[in-house]
């Protein structure tokens, strides 16, 4: 198993925006949405032709934020953490891209 970190946000200004990325050989779309009243990042997790699969998943550290769907078939069989070294602090305007990040362990 591995840990393989996603993109953070493109620049410090930058609040609501998609990525497409390969996680275990399948493509996705992920849309990360900042929320400025708690300062918190969330994401809606969609096929790669724009079918939403979750919605409104907070970024939050220490728990596999897939866990509760992994009874979905188009879910990927993968944990996906919140990545911030030995800090315990989740996502927020400062940190996301910088030293905290959207990972997930696999094996490609």
């Amino acid at each position: 198993m591995n840990l393989f970190i996603l993109p953070g946000p493109p620049d410090a200004n930058t609040f609501s925006y998609t990525y497409r990325v390969v996680i275990e050989q399948t493509k996705y779309k992920i849309h990360f949405l900042y929320n400025s009243r708690q300062d918190s990042w969330s994401i809606d997790l969609l096929t790669i032709l724009d079918e939403i699969l979750i919605t409104s998943i907070k970024l939050r550290m220490g728990i596999d934020l897939l866990q509760q769907f992994h009874h979905i078939e188009e879910v990927p069989d993968v944990s996906l953490i919140v990545y911030n070294g030995s800090s315990k602090e989740d996502p927020n305007a400062d940190n996301f891209g910088k030293s905290t990040f959207l990972g997930y362990i696999g094996t490609s």
